[in-house]
């Protein structure tokens, strides 16, 4: 006989919560195709209160991650520009070296960073990457040059060896000291050239004028150095032959000279030949006290004849002509002798040659061009005068500033000659010698009262100023004198010179 199931003591009904009861006896009178909803839906009733919390953030997560989507669409779609702003950036600074415990400060400097071995033998895990090769390498540079080289390319991407590859060659640049030998040697061949051009113009333009006074019959029979003093000339066949030798001789090599320096040595024709304003009182006092100094020039070379006279040479007998007493021949004697020379030589001598040695030094412009001055006279009676002359007109024309002053200077002193070789051919020769001595000392006298004011009145007359550069005084002058043009127009000179001098 079966006997009823129990589930178990009235106290254990009891102990059981109402609301699962309930869900219990729904289960129990639902139908069997109802009872698994009925079952779950109190399963759901039955679910912990945190479960459910835990099950509606996911909801609200799945939510803000839908909403975080739409506005990063929406951003791409329309950009926004960032603001600018001044503000600067916040610059890191490195930890303090007494940081927490166990922190160790970067090493800051070092380069490249020292990554750890990697223990050998053992075996890298995936994904591991050896730490890059820092080590510089030194690209294939050319060889540095020595000290003063340059690099020179050749055109058309040539080598030395003519190869089509274009590459550097490094070529030997001179020093500053050099450069500047080469620039006095340039600017002494100058002087050189012109000097030699004048020498060889003078000669083909006497000649022409020779040849053609012959045959016009200004000239009585061809020159021959002896006792005629106008060798062969009448009066005016010798102005004529003087004139147009210093005229056209010295005055075309000047100027094709002139242009050709223009460019070379990017001088203008004012620095060439200056005429700036100089004062009246300061110019009367400048060419007064020129010609006293001529008159001392004049002295000295009556000195170094006389001591010539005592060695039996008479170096004055080539230049002793005898001067025309009509007026039209002291016209003519002025206008040659005394008004073409001052033109002529003074642009030949102190205009280009001292131009362009004035560029490298004012020292030497004097000095050089005094020096192929004086050689250009071609006598031993005129060399030393026309030398110190030279160095009296240089001067002049580099602290005046301008050509006038030794121009006139420089007719003075010729016309003061032509007016004494005049007086001495109408007068006996000892009143000649006092009327000469008389004009001399008066020029001395009034030379040096003009050179006495202007020490006074302009100081800067009598200060030459001279740039420092890297050779010394002495190295130019040896520079200008090993130039070759230099040393052919002095041989040139020389040899005329000696076939000029005449023994007693």
């Amino acid at each position: 006989m079966n006997e009823p199931m129990t589930g178990g003591s009235d106290a254990d009904i009891r102990s059981i919560p109402s609301d699962e009861l309930n869900n219990i006896e729904k289960t129990a009178a639902a139908p069997p195709e109802q009872a698994d909803a009925v079952r779950e839906e109190a399963h759901a009733q039955e679910q912990p209160e945190a479960v459910q919390q835990t099950a509606l953030a996911q909801e609200q997560s799945v939510a803000v991650q839908e909403t975080a989507q739409a506005h990063i669409s929406l951003e791409k779609e329309t950009p926004v520009q960032p603001a600018v702003t001044n503000v600067p950036p916040v610059q890191p600074t490195a930890p303090s070296a007494q940081g927490a415990q166990g922190y160790t400060p970067p090493q800051y400097g070092q380069y490249p960073p020292q990554y750890p071995a990697y223990p050998q033998g053992g075996t890298q895990p995936q994904g591991y990457r050896p730490p890059p090769n820092y080590a510089y390498a030194q690209p294939a540079y050319a060889p540095r040059p020595p000290y003063g080289a340059a690099p020179a390319y050749y055109p058309n991407g040539a080598s030395v060896r003519g190869s089509a590859n274009a590459f550097p060659v490094f070529m030997y640049q001179k020093t500053p000291k050099e450069i500047e030998k080469d620039n006095i040697n340039r600017a002494a061949n100058v002087g050189g050239k012109l000097t030699i051009a004048i020498i060889i113009t003078m000669l083909a333009v006497g000649f022409i004028v020779i040849i053609s006074g012959f045959f016009a019959g200004i000239i009585q029979d061809m020159p021959t150095i002896g006792d005629d003093p106008y060798m062969g000339f009448t009066p005016m066949g010798f102005y004529l032959y003087e004139g147009l030798s210093s005229l056209a001789g010295i005055f075309i090599p000047s100027i094709i000279i002139l242009f050709s320096v223009k460019k070379s040595e990017n001088l203008k024709i004012e620095e060439l030949l200056p005429f700036k304003r100089v004062g009246g009182k300061r110019l009367a006092a400048i060419v007064f006290g020129g010609m006293g100094l001529c008159m001392v020039a004049q002295i000295m070379a009556s000195l170094l004849s006389a001591g010539f006279s005592l060695f039996g040479f008479d170096i004055e007998s080539a230049v002793d002509f005898t001067m025309g007493t009509k007026p039209v021949d002291v016209l003519m004697n002025s206008i040659c002798t005394a008004v073409i020379p001052a033109l002529v030589e003074e642009f030949a001598y102190r205009g280009v040659v001292l131009g362009v040695l004035k560029k490298y030094d004012v020292n030497l412009a004097i000095f050089g061009s005094a020096f192929l001055f004086g050689m250009l006279h071609g006598n031993l009676a005129q060399i030393p005068f026309a030398f110190v002359v030279g160095i009296v007109l240089a001067y002049v024309r580099v602290q005046s500033g301008s050509m006038l002053p030794n121009i006139l200077i420089h007719f003075g002193n010729n016309f003061y000659a032509v007016i004494v070789s005049t007086i001495s051919e109408v007068v006996p020769e000892n009143v000649a010698a006092i009327v000469d001595s008389a004009v001399m000392i008066v020029f001395l006298l009034v030379g040096f009262i003009c050179i006495y004011w202007l020490t006074k009145n302009d100081k800067d007359f009598f200060s030459l100023e001279s740039k420092q550069t890297e050779l010394t005084l002495g190295e130019k002058v040896k520079t200008f004198f090993t130039s070759g043009t230099v040393i052919a127009g002095t041989i040139i000179l020389c040899i005329e010179t000696v076939f000029m001098v005449s023994f007693i």
